[in-house]
Parts: C-alpha cells; sequence; structure tokens
C-alpha cells in the first residue's frame, strides 16, 4: 500500500472495527482525523494492571520464578501513579481508592493465577496483509494489525492466546462469545508466522478476567470454563470478510462523508465519549449522562 492511501484505510484492528461497530461519529473524530483525548481513571486502571501483569509474565519468562505478591503490588502502584496524571477528569472515581483496588486485584491474581500460569511471550505485535475483491471484482487491501496480551502453556491443551481483562462486573458466556479480539485472534494464531511456529492453537482464545469487586474475583478456565472461545476455520474466514466488508465501508463512508453517531448503543455517554459535546452540536439532541 503505498502513502496515498489514508492512515484510516491502511490497517483494521479488533479496537478499530469495535469503535466503528459502535459509532461512526467517534471513529470519524479518532482514526480519521487521528485526534486524541485524554484518558479516563478506568482506562489508566486497565493499562496499569496490564502492564503489571507484563513485567511479572516477562520476569517468568526470563527466570522461571514468580514475583511475590508485595512485589507485583509495587510494580501496579507505580504504573497507575504514573499514568494518573494523564486524566484530566476523574469522573465520579477516586484516584486513590482506584489504586487501592488495583494492589488488592493484583495481589488476588498473583496469588490465584500468575503462580500457576505458563507464559511464553507478552505483547507480541503482528501485522497480517488481508487481500481480497470487492462484489464488483476490484482488488483491496489492508493490514490486520494486533498485539497479544500473552501466549501461554497450558497443561493438556498447549500454546494458546489469553488476553488479561478487568471488569466491574462478571463476565458471561456472552461477553466471551460477543468478543472480537477472541475471533479475529484466531485468524492471527492461523496465519501469523512465528505464533504458527509456535503451534499456537487457532481454535481457542482464554480470558482472565479480573472483576473489580469488594472481594476480588478473578475468572480464568481453570475455574470457568466459559472463559475459553472456541472458533473453527470457517468463522475465521468469515471473520477475514467482516473486516473486508468493514473496511470497505470505511472508505465509502470516508468517500461521502457520512460517519454517523450511533446514539442507542448503551456506551454512548459522556462517561465513555470525549467527543460527546461536539456530536450534540453537529447532529442536535443530547448524549446521555
Amino acid at each position: 500500500m503505498t502513502d496515498e492511501i489514508p492512515e484510516a484505510l491502511r490497517s483494521v484492528s479488533c479496537t478499530r472495527f469495535d469503535c466503528g461497530q459502535k459509532c461512526g461519529y467517534q471513529f470519524f473524530r479518532r482514526y480519521v482525523l487521528g485526534e486524541r483525548k485524554p484518558p479516563t481513571g478506568a482506562l489508566v486502571f486497565g493499562r496499569s494492571d496490564d502492564e503489571a501483569k507484563n513485567t511479572v509474565y516477562d520476569h517468568k519468562i526470563e527466570t522461571g520464578t514468580t514475583l511475590d505478591i508485595p512485589e507485583c503490588q509495587e510494580i501496579f502502584a507505580a504504573n497507575f501513579e504514573e499514568k494518573s496524571g494523564d486524566v484530566e477528569d476523574w469522573g465520579d472515581d477516586k484516584p486513590a481508592e482506584l489504586k487501592d483496588l488495583g494492589v488488592t486485584l493484583i495481589g488476588h491474581w498473583r496469588e490465584t493465577c500468575a503462580w500457576s500460569t505458563n507464559p511464553v511471550m507478552t505483547q507480541k505485535r503482528f501485522g497480517l496483509p488481508i487481500n481480497y475483491r470487492t462484489s464488483g471484482g476490484d482488488a483491496k487491501s489492508f493490514t490486520f494489525e494486533g498485539v497479544l496480551d500473552l501466549v501461554e502453556d497450558v497443561t493438556s491443551v498447549g500454546r494458546v492466546i489469553t488476553d488479561n481483562k478487568t471488569s466491574k462486573r462478571k463476565w458471561s458466556k456472552k461477553n466471551v462469545a460477543d468478543s472480537t479480539q477472541a475471533l479475529f485472534y484466531g485468524v492471527a494464531a492461523e496465519r501469523e508466522e512465528e505464533l504458527v511456529e509456535l503451534g499456537v492453537d487457532p481454535d481457542q482464545f482464554h480470558f482472565h478476567v479480573a472483576v473489580k469487586s469488594k472481594v476480588p474475583q478473578l475468572q480464568a478456565p481453570a475455574t470457568d470454563p466459559a472463559m475459553v472461545r472456541h472458533t473453527d476455520a470457517a468463522e475465521r474466514q468469515g471473520a477475514i470478510k467482516r473486516m473486508a466488508l468493514f473496511h470497505q465501508q470505511v472508505e465509502a463512508n470516508m468517500a461521502n462523508d457520512s460517519f454517523l453517531p450511533n446514539r442507542s448503543h448503551f456506551m454512548c455517554s459522556r462517561k465513555w465519549c470525549g467527543w460527546w459535546s461536539d456530536c450534540e452540536k453537529a447532529f442536535g439532541g443530547k448524549v446521555k449522562e
């Protein structure tokens, strides 16, 4: 692909796909105009949790040992404090309480999950070229991009991709089934050279979900089989078709300047969208609190 092709058409990622399905206007501001908004407290919490777990797993890959609970908690706290300065509006969140909650959750994760997990690699970046033809026969292409949280060895199962999540509530089977990552990353496991060489199973994707409840909870396949998403070759081929259709949709929307807001989406709110004020000015009405 050449430099003349707009950035928004060069690649498709799970994040871009999900954003485009959620709200065309938000996608337009973020990925077509390239605008960024300051992170929310929830985003800082999630990033701090993710980076702390990566650090612990990287140490385990290098040494074969798992850092103890206080060390894991110190890593989270340091990450959270460093990133907190980027938040302009905490809303109803209280930074000190979020930090304490994260420290508690990381300790629980270390005690219940980290010690028994056998990491192979963390933060694996990939870029897969996807070539396709439109219904009119035109040749198109884009790069499917992503970053894998973790590849792990699971006893009696083999090597699988695992994603770390934080959530206010316990995940259900529907959360797992609806995950774009769980489906699309199976395509990466099936096609990306290094993942194929490692023998990563494309047919299953695992979740480790840290639930931000008063009593710490960790959902993982070892105790909750619903945290595994199974796919097959036909469904993964369908995922590629969905990416291709999305790519065409973005191209058409850019040509027609037709990125519409989706006020009916449950995440359309002033809390979750940094462009809500501009959306009201452009399209009228009120975005819910």
